[in-house]
């Protein structure tokens, strides 16, 4: 009985608490002004403009000379890197270790950039199930590897990926120019 009467107790005071925390409820604005004369109707709140789509990646390469092979745009790395490697990782799938007899042997790609699809277009090299290896020489296993990697960005010339593909048993090494001309 005591135990009843104090469940009872405890549910009253929460709901005099969340009574008590609930904003006022708006008085009605009078429809006269105190010298009888009609209030005007309030304006109406603006409406948010519509947010604009993101860019047409056709209509970019419409205009833009075709990438030449090997290259990536520093502009992409900083999308790619700017907010942080949790961003990258979330970008490519995130991508999960590849284990070998219990060692590490490198990242699965489980996605490209699909918030940001430009970023990794159709003629990217990065294919959904390659295995990230190493990059310029790190294999990226520690958290710290990847860190320095992608403060390094601002001062990268190029970028030596070595990947395996998912269809082959061969490791490549595939060295990248960065250009800073877009």
């Amino acid at each position: 009985m005591a135990l009843g009467a104090l469940r009872l107790g405890v549910c009253a005071c929460l709901v005099a608490v969340i009574a008590a925390c609930r904003p006022p409820a708006a008085e009605p604005p009078p429809t006269a002004t105190p010298t009888g004369a009609p209030r005007e109707a309030p304006a109406p709140a603006p409406v948010p403009p519509e947010p604009l789509p993101p860019p047409d990646p056709s209509a970019e390469a419409e205009t833009l000379p075709p990438r030449p092979p090997r290259t990536l745009y520093r502009s992409e790395l900083r999308r790619a890197t700017s907010r942080g490697p949790a961003f990258l990782l979330r970008g490519l799938g995130p991508p999960e270790p590849v284990r070998e007899r219990g060692m590490f042997r490198g990242w699965r790609v489980l996605a490209r950039f699909p918030e940001d699809p430009g970023l990794c277009g159709a003629d990217c090299d990065l294919q959904v199930g390659d295995v990230i290896v190493s990059v310029n020489g790190n294999t990226l296993e520690r958290p710290e590897q990847l860190m320095k990697l992608v403060a390094s960005v601002p001062e990268l010339r190029e970028v030596v990926v070595v990947r395996k593909r998912p269809s082959s048993s061969v490791v490549e090494s595939l060295t990248y120019r960065i250009d800073d001309t877009r």
